[in-house]
């Protein structure tokens, strides 16, 4: 009766060495006169649960990368307007002059241009591929204002659309954590697309990412905070945005899930998410 629950998840290796993956709940056992006797532990496999928890995550990327392909139509088909036309004038520059009267700056200008232009398209298109693939690589460092960049350009289109002004007040050195670059990149993708949706329709709308760190009882972690001026979450339901399938858009427009995934990406990287709001004015995450 006073022995303290302790949740949390491990890995047992079977007679094969297969690791399979166990959620342990252990209580501390006293006797009559409060000392220590032993620890009774329940382990549960978890592996069905890691499963469908790794096809949630999978399923949600792809959500994201159908949500985001509209709008990153303009940024890919601005940079392909760009090579047709420097390809035309190549062309037309070829035809103008014979080989002792090519301008060689001109050329190298107009090829400069392309290999621009095909550079923002093959860094979308990795982006897009990064996201939508089923990363299941082990923990390993990465910039986490490179993973939110990175986020940022993904959802440009929208930001744009929305008419929002972002901002992002990121350090200027590399800010180095631990974990899946991908995940990360995508609780970034789904914080910042709520924002352009909440501020749908507001007279104000601006965007802030902020990056810094703080110390806690545990050591010195990375704190990110993503602000938006939107309509604001009503208080009675600020208890319950981060439950799944819980939503405040209108029907088919959300799934209720991309702030349970959020969180849940956050808590296996060690992190944790916190919402603060005010009905007409915005929300930080």
């Amino acid at each position: 009766r006073e022995g303290e629950l302790s949740v949390c998840d491990s890995a047992l290796l079977d007679k094969d060495g297969k690791r399979i993956a166990v959620e342990i709940r252990s209580y501390a056992i006293y006797d009559d006169q409060g000392e220590f006797v032993r620890t009774f532990s329940i382990l549960r496999d978890i592996r069905s649960v890691k499963a469908m928890h790794d096809r949630l995550m999978h399923a949600s990327r792809l959500a994201a990368v159908g949500e985001l392909a509209s709008s990153l139509v303009h940024d890919i088909a601005n940079p392909l307007s760009t090579i047709r036309l420097a390809g035309t004038l190549l062309q037309e520059e070829l035809k103008a002059f014979t080989l002792d009267e090519l301008d060689p700056g001109s050329l190298t200008s107009s090829l400069e241009i392309v290999d621009t232009a095909v550079s923002k398209i093959e860094t979308l298109v990795v982006q897009l591929r990064n996201v939508a693939r089923s990363d299941e690589a082990k923990p390993q460092p990465f910039d986490l204002c490179k993973a939110i960049r990175n986020a940022v350009l993904l959802v440009t289109g929208k930001v744009r659309k929305t008419k929002a002004k972002l901002a992002l007040d990121l350090p200027e050195s590399r800010c180095m954590a631990l974990g899946r670059e991908t995940e990360v990149e995508q609780v970034f993708m789904n914080l910042l697309s709520n924002a352009c949706d909440a501020m749908q329709g507001c007279e104000e709308r601006s965007l802030t990412v902020w990056v810094g760190s703080e110390d806690t009882p545990d050591g010195r972690r990375w704190c990110c905070t993503v602000q938006d001026t939107g309509c604001g979450i009503p208080e009675e339901d600020l208890a319950h945005v981060l439950k799944s399938f819980f939503t405040t858009k209108k029907k088919g427009e959300g799934t209720g899930l991309g702030l349970a995934i959020v969180q849940s990406v956050l808590n296996h990287h060690g992190g944790d998410l916190v919402v603060a709001s005010e009905l007409g004015k915005g929300s930080v995450f």
